[in-house]
């Protein structure tokens, strides 16, 4: 059996030698006698002894406890007290070290056989225990999961390395600490706190496990997630008020159903272009064909023409804003005042003017939110005269759209942009406008609309600019 090497740190060269003797009369090595903290701890430099008997009242810088300390912080050895003193007093600073033991002068071979045995047992069950903790540790650092354990008081006495990842930071910082101190130092939203002790706090009481569906949690750093949680009651050591933490973060799985439920937006609302618009072109179609069966005129046979051709770009711009969707592209850049010169092509009867430019980001609903605003100031408006307007401020491009038509009068404005709303002799579907404003929606825009001076109605849109570089 390999002897346990001991190093004597004593003041009193006769002290040091007779518990020398009987340390090497039980069997154990020892390594050096040292008679200052200062020399104990630059032997540790070359020395690596088992166990260390610890005067406490040590002369020099450092007495007995302060060099123990030093030892316990950066050093896995085991530390025996040797004291001529048992005051209340000594024994409580001593305490602070967790010793494995003391021996009381003068020393007598039975106090040293017992101590130095009990703290070398001590000492190997502690690293036991040390090695299940690490085991216990790396397993739950497996885990996807946020994984902890709190003690009835709330404070962490486990945390998994996800959960540090997650709340950015190291998992020390969290152990030994409760939620509210968590958020005192910025770790933890404050208005989460409270709603997750009521929950440990219930779990304890009722010793009932509990499930928490999804919930959405801010950090102080704005991040955003969303959770669900198991809590679970926990007895350890035979102390039951302890609390088991599963967290699942299904950010990734809410982000992906908030992307499928805008994808099936996105695709209602490109069926509710075709049918809108499609409707608007074949009526027109329709009147066309009707007059000319009446009137002979070539040119109603033209204007079907010019409709059909209108109604099939229409088709194909929304197949390719499908294929766009469903591939979960980003944005495009587009030429405003190509975009709006192409759909005025389709109003060569009204005065149509248009000033100015810009390069935005949008898809192909654009041409759409256009030929609805333009056709709504003809058809609702009665307007003959149009004045269009690109600029841009800052990072947004706006488009005025402006008609010298009747106006809408002030009851409505903030009605206009609501699904089915239908107003006046030539309301149809209450669609038109609703159209509008989704399909800026979902390329980061907006509209607003206002009175035009002298006459009419002036719709205002706002589009992400793409500037030059």
């Amino acid at each position: 059996m390999k002897l346990q090497n001991i190093m004597i740190v004593e003041d009193d060269l006769n002290i040091a030698r007779e518990l020398k003797y009987l340390l090497l009369e039980l069997g154990y090595k020892v390594t050096s006698m040292v008679k200052s903290g200062e020399e104990a701890l630059l032997k540790l430099e070359t020395e690596k002894p088992d166990l260390i008997t610890m005067d406490i009242e040590l002369e020099g810088k450092l007495d007995g406890i302060e060099t123990a300390k030093f030892i316990v912080k950066n050093y896995s050895i085991p530390i025996v007290f040797t004291t001529s003193h048992v005051e209340s007093e000594t024994i409580e600073k001593a305490k602070t070290v967790t010793p494995y033991g003391y021996i009381v002068k003068p020393i007598r071979e039975s106090d040293i056989r017992a101590t130095i045995e009990i703290a070398f047992y001590k000492y190997r069950m502690e690293l036991l225990l040390r090695e299940k903790d690490e085991l216990l540790q790396t397993v739950i650092d497996t885990s996807p999961n946020l994984i902890f354990v709190k003690d009835s008081f709330g404070k962490y006495i486990l945390v998994n390395k996800m959960m540090a990842e997650v709340y950015n930071t190291d998992i020390d910082s969290i152990v030994g600490k409760t939620d509210f101190q968590l958020a005192d130092i910025g770790i933890m939203s404050k208005e989460k706190v409270k709603s997750f002790v009521k929950a440990d706090q219930k779990v304890m009481n009722t010793k009932q496990s509990m499930f928490i569906p999804e919930e959405q949690i801010t950090f102080p750093n704005g991040k955003e997630l969303w959770i669900q949680t198991r809590k679970l009651p926990l007895t350890l050591r035979g102390n039951p008020d302890f609390v088991l933490g599963i967290v699942e973060n299904i950010t990734e799985l809410k982000d992906k159903d908030i992307e499928l439920k805008n994808h099936k937006e996105h695709l209602r609302l490109i069926n509710r272009i075709l049918r809108h618009d499609l409707t608007n072109d074949l009526a027109v179609i329709g009147s066309s064909i009707k007059l000319y069966d009446r009137q002979g005129n070539k040119q109603h046979l033209e204007n079907v023409t010019k409709f059909v051709n209108k109604s099939v770009q229409l088709i194909k711009r929304m197949n390719n804003l499908e294929r766009f969707l469903t591939l979960h592209q980003g944005l495009k850049i587009y030429d405003a005042r190509n975009i709006i010169d192409s759909v005025i092509e389709n109003y060569q009867d009204i005065d149509i003017e248009v000033e100015g430019n810009c390069k935005i980001l949008g898809n192909d609903t654009f041409s759409s939110i256009i030929d609805n605003i333009v056709k709504n100031a003809i058809v609702h408006g009665k307007a003959d005269k149009i004045k269009i307007t690109i600029f841009d401020h800052q990072d947004k491009c706006f488009i005025k759209i402006s008609d010298f038509g009747i106006g809408i009068p002030d009851k409505v404005k903030s009605k206009i942009f609501d699904e089915n709303f239908k107003y006046g002799e030539t309301g149809h579907t209450g669609i038109g406008l609703y159209i509008v404003k989704k399909s800026l929606e979902n390329i980061g825009g907006r509209v607003y609309v206002e009175n035009n001076k002298p006459c009419g109605t002036s719709f205002i849109l706002s589009l992400k600019l793409m500037k030059n570089k």
